[in-house]
């Protein structure tokens, strides 16, 4: 009892630990979306750095200056008065969250970029635009699409004049907005990220240059001699790439740099220093840290600057963007922890001055690796077990509860002062639970323990599922009425020579050679979540049941059906006897249950499923394949590279249906096997079409490159019948399978 009770203990840590840390999408979206709110809402709001404000373009200033609705219409003449006073004022950096695309009137285009010239401080951002592109013609239901993200920049006239331009994109989330990028995966510098550069840069760029120098002399010779003449110039971009390139190659450079300016900068500029080098050490995607609901941030509508009301910029870094009441078609607002509606959304601005905010106190959220994550949940799951485990139930009640609160208030702690996010929903809320479960799950496992191993000597023979139904089952009668309709994928195997070993060997060679060989089959079945249905002499049925279509499903058989038949290749290398093994998967509505009457009973699955993957395994045989599937199995199942064998009507069935062979992963296949594929397809279409004579040509040049290739003989055997003798039936592409089918046996549909 004491040994059971431990080992629960024990695996209390594993299992909550394995399944619940930052390892798995579950465990991260249940950390992010309410241990993260519930460190959020402890806190409260935080008051932000003065060095970011906001200017607003909001619907009161458009109506006070009498603005059109619309601020695509706004004249750019106004645009160019408002930097002209932002400079006046002594603003460090104006950073439009805005996208200049279209040229407007030519006098006020001139005006605006003659000012953003002159004032050498306003940085613009790019609009990412994505695309699709579709690989195919003529289908809409085909998913083989390939996207990519197109940048539009502002016009040349405002990118020659402005500082920089850089697109402002944030990394997918569940529903509310929680990170942002600093580089992205081109490796160009997130528009916030490029913000604080430019902020370091006009500070520190001497200190900077002069440790450079130190490192690499060669590589500061090439930097521009000073950060004006860098803005002058307009390469305070390209001065970033610089640098990212710079510690990129030589990781090293990072911490001799970091050593020399702890020696060598005044204590004053270390701080900001050691942010800007951040950059280049941690990680390219970080969690924001916001300061609390919208307007946190010190906001200032735009008619208060062009009053006169400008006092308040001086030396600031000033995010310009719409609010949300001016353009909410372009503007969506982002939802995040401390949004309780619509109406609390913050804007695309107040997120980008948010996370230019926590760079330049450097007090965005530090989260822990998975790895370490997982490591800790473990210990800390483990822990508290070996802790409870001997206590009464109310003591442990008790202890786990202490011990719980002084965890809750370290981690609060070092969340508000030194910005690191540790997991408390997990740890509290899941794996505090569990423990407490221990005790009554000892007893629960003490008094099971005998039906436990009937149990689980049944499912050596049947699946789990009919396993627990025996068990539970208090009369035989009920299991003649067990059974279920189910969405399964159905996949058949049979082994070729198998009859020729049965008459040459005797009965308990073969019975091992089988037991064998069925090992080598059952291991990536059940690895990828199939169950054994069926075994008879060389055949096998295995099953993927849901309650409806599941594409996971499909994915795990072919799969699986992949790696039977690299297993099934080591086997034949390994032993004395082949067993060549062809492969065939259908999916579709099934009973899963007893057959049988009540003096034997069996489980297994009946369907029109069932039959049409057995149809389909023995079509290889035809085809001179070794894995075939059906269009209901292929279907939207993208990482794998399926080849169109065309359309058959099996033995005994009255619908046709399409064939695909599986080749491989697609990742896997060369360049060379896909032309050969594409090849083919064009071929199979021309048969499809009727075009004979196109046809046979098609696959004989195909025949001749690659004579090995069945699928292509066969149809250059069918070109040449339907040459020598047309057919006469309205559907002559779609071929009848008959008993003795094979290439010099085939009829066709009427």
């Amino acid at each position: 009892m004491n040994f059971c009770r431990l080992a629960l203990c024990l695996l209390v840590g594993l299992i909550a630990a394995s399944s619940s840390s930052g390892l798995t999408e579950w465990g991260s979206h249940l950390e992010e979306s309410l241990g993260l709110k519930t460190l959020f809402t402890l806190r409260g709001p935080a008051t932000p750095p003065p060095e970011v404000v906001i200017l607003s373009l909001d619907k009161t200033s458009a109506q006070a200056l009498g603005l059109p609705d619309k601020p695509e219409k706004w004249s750019r003449s106004l645009y160019a008065r408002l930097i002209q006073k932002l400079t006046e004022s002594g603003a460090r950096l104006i950073a439009f969250n805005i996208v200049f695309d279209e040229g407007r009137n030519f006098q006020d285009d001139q005006q605006m970029a003659k000012v953003m010239r002159q004032s050498n401080n306003v940085i613009l951002s790019d609009y990412l635009k994505r695309g699709m592109i579709s690989l195919s013609q003529g289908n809409p239901d085909d998913t083989n699409q390939f996207f990519y993200d197109l940048v539009i920049r502002p016009i040349p006239l405002f990118s020659q004049a402005a500082l920089f331009s850089t697109p402002f994109t944030l990394p997918k989330t569940w529903k509310e907005v929680k990170q942002f990028w600093v580089h992205q995966d081109n490796g160009s510098c997130g528009f916030p990220a490029a913000v604080f550069q430019a902020y370091v840069f006009s500070y520190l760029y001497p200190e900077i240059l002069a440790i450079t120098h130190q490192i690499s002399p060669g590589f500061a010779s090439h930097l521009p001699p000073s950060y004006e003449a860098a803005v002058r110039k307009r390469s305070v971009d390209n001065l970033m790439l610089a640098f990212k390139t710079f510690f990129d190659q030589h990781p090293q450079r990072l911490n001799k740099f970091t050593q020399l300016a702890k020696m060598q900068i005044p204590p004053a500029k270390q701080p900001l220093l050691m942010n800007w080098l951040s950059l280049y050490s941690n990680p390219q995607i970080r969690y924001l840290n916001h300061y609390g609901p919208a307007g946190s941030i010190t906001t200032i509508p735009l008619r208060d600057v062009l009053s006169g009301n400008a006092h308040l910029f001086r030396d600031k870094v000033v995010f310009v963007g719409y609010s949300e009441d001016l353009h909410p078609e372009k503007n969506q607002g982002f939802y995040t922890v401390f949004s309780h509606s619509a109406a609390d959304t913050l804007s695309a601005t107040e997120i980008a001055a948010t996370a230019f905010a926590n760079l330049l106190e450097d007090s965005w959220l530090r989260s822990q690796d998975p790895t370490v994550q997982f490591l800790f949940l473990l210990g800390w799951g483990t822990g508290l077990a070996l802790l409870c485990w001997r206590l009464p139930l109310l003591r442990a009640f008790m202890a786990a509860s202490m011990v719980g609160s002084i965890y809750l208030a370290i981690v609060f702690y070092q969340f508000v002062q030194n910005h690191h996010w540790y997991p408390i929903i997990i740890p509290l809320a899941i794996q505090i639970p569990a423990v407490l479960l221990v005790t009554l799950c000892c007893h629960y496992i003490s008094t099971r323990q005998e039906k436990d191993s009937i149990h689980q000597a049944f499912r050596l023979f049947v699946p789990e599922d009919i396993t627990k139904h025996i068990t539970s089952t208090k009369t035989v009668d009920a299991l003649s009425t067990h059974g279920e309709l189910k969405f399964g994928v159905c996949l058949a195997t049979d082994a070729g020579r198998y009859t020729t070993l049965s008459e040459s060997l005797d009965p308990m060679t073969l019975g091992q050679l089988m037991n064998e060989y069925y090992s080598t089959l059952f291991l990536p079945v059940k690895a990828h979540g199939g169950q054994i249905s069926d075994v008879v002499g060389d055949a096998m049925m295995a099953l993927w049941t849901a309650s409806e279509n599941s594409p996971f499903l499909r994915r795990q058989a072919c799969r699986a059906a992949l790696q039977i038949k690299q297993a099934v290749t080591l086997f034949n290398e390994t032993h004395r006897y082949q067993l060549p093994t062809r492969i065939g998967l259908h999916a579709g509505m099934i009973r899963l249950g007893t057959v049988g009457s009540p003096d034997h009973y069996e489980y297994r699955a009946v369907g029109d499923a069932i039959n049409t993957a057995t149809r389909i395994e023995a079509l290889n045989k035809v085809l001179g394949t070794r894995i075939l599937v059906s269009g209901d199995v292929a279907c939207d199942l993208e990482e794998f590279y399926f080849r169109d064998l065309g359309t058959f009507l099996l033995e005994g069935k009255q619908q046709a249906i399409d064939i695909f062979e599986i080749i491989g992963l697609t990742e896997d296949i060369s360049p060379a096997q896909k032309a050969f594929f594409s090849a083919f397809a064009n071929a199979l279409k021309l048969f499809k079409r009727h075009d004979w004579p196109q046809a046979h040509q098609a696959f004989a040049t195909l025949a001749n490159q690659f004579p090995e290739d069945n699928p292509t003989l066969f149809y250059l055997f069918q070109c040449q019948t339907y040459l020598q003798e047309p057919p006469i039936m309205k559907q002559p592409h779609i071929i009848t399978v008959s008993k003795n089918s094979s290439y010099s046996n085939m009829r066709l549909i009427q």
